[in-house]
């Protein structure tokens, strides 16, 4: 897992190549300063919690560990000392990227492929 320094255009093109397996998208705000930033883990955790059960609906578990076990590692690793505006999480079979978004995000999970 990185929180991502691949230029813009770079992630794109990544995402867009992913062919095999689902592909999991978290959107999250999040906030620079306390308290607010103090509630964030909480809501990355309860998106966490919908792509794994999106996750088991396209496949059993066995088929979906990789990405359980990417979300469960990548939900443990984010430092929320350091939020900006917004987050972006992309997982795929062979990608696991953590954007800081300057900008203010719409909570959303989507499961896709």
């Amino acid at each position: 897992m990185s929180t991502t320094t691949l230029h813009r255009d770079e992630l794109v093109h990544r995402l867009m190549a992913e062919r095999q397996g689902p592909c999991v998208t978290l959107l999250l705000p999040t906030h620079r300063t306390m308290p607010d930033a103090g509630q964030d883990h909480l809501v990355l955790r309860r998106l966490v919690e919908q792509a794994e059960k999106r996750l088991l609906e396209k496949g059993d578990k066995r088929t979906m560990a990789p990405w359980l076990e990417r979300l469960a590692t990548l939900e443990k690793s984010i430092d929320h000392t350091h939020n900006t505006e917004g987050m972006a999480v992309f997982i795929a079979s062979d990608l696991t990227e953590v954007v800081k978004l300057p900008f203010p995000v719409a909570e959303r999970c989507v499961v896709d492929g």
